[in-house]
């Protein structure tokens, strides 16, 4: 008598099929492992982080609330004091006026005659002559002297009878000589003079003129 039970057969899988089962599962795994593991702050308790679990530098401003910014400022210094305000300084007394001082114009005293002036041997004359305001004045004179002949001659300055300077020349026969003279006066001085002398011959004095500037 023929057995009627049936015999069932089975197969094992290829393993390609148990690899990539086995990948898909690892996948699943490992993605629902690390979805686990995140951390958020809802798992981190209060007051448990310190400065030590973060690393320096990687906190920026923009990680800060308004109110961490705000407490990194310093302190408002206080306010300086506002100093003394100085004392008005006192007017000193007013200083007495000074001597007002004399005019700065200075008007020099002049004089001058061109016409040619005998004066014979032997003899001394005044070829020119001015009255000034009394003072001291600074006086200078120039005259021509002509020769008649050859001889010695002579022109002086004089402030009244103060005589203020010389000059003495020797002349020949037909010469021209050209004569100066200065001096200062003494104070109080209000006549000066030219005057020319000849000695052993005519001489003619022509274009005399003074300057005389007050100094005093």
């Amino acid at each position: 008598m023929r057995n009627s039970r049936k015999t069932s057969s089975f197969r094992l899988p290829k393993v390609s099929t148990v690899v990539a089962c086995l990948a898909l599962f690892i996948a699943i795994g490992g993605s629902a492992y690390a979805a686990k593991d995140l951390l958020t702050g809802k798992d981190i308790a209060k007051n448990t982080l310190t400065g030590k679990n973060v690393k320096n530098g990687s906190l920026k401003k923009a990680d800060l609330n308004k109110k961490a910014v705000a407490s990194l400022q310093g302190a408002k210094g206080a306010k300086g004091e506002k100093g003394d305000q100085g004392a008005n300084g006192e007017q000193g007394p007013q200083g007495i006026q000074g001597v007002p001082g004399t005019n700065g114009v200075v008007t020099p005293q002049e004089a001058r005659d061109d016409n040619p002036e005998p004066v014979t041997n032997g003899t001394e004359e005044v070829v020119l002559s001015k009255t000034v305001p009394a003072g001291a004045y600074a006086v200078t004179a120039e005259a021509d002297s002509f020769s008649v002949g050859t001889g010695i001659g002579g022109c002086g300055l004089a402030a009244g009878a103060t005589s203020l300077d010389d000059a003495v020349f020797n002349s020949a026969a037909g010469s021209r000589i050209p004569v100066s003279l200065l001096g200062v006066t003494p104070a109080g001085t209000t006549q000066i003079t030219v005057s020319c002398n000849a000695g052993a011959t005519d001489i003619s004095i022509s274009e005399v003129s003074l300057v005389a500037i007050p100094v005093g």
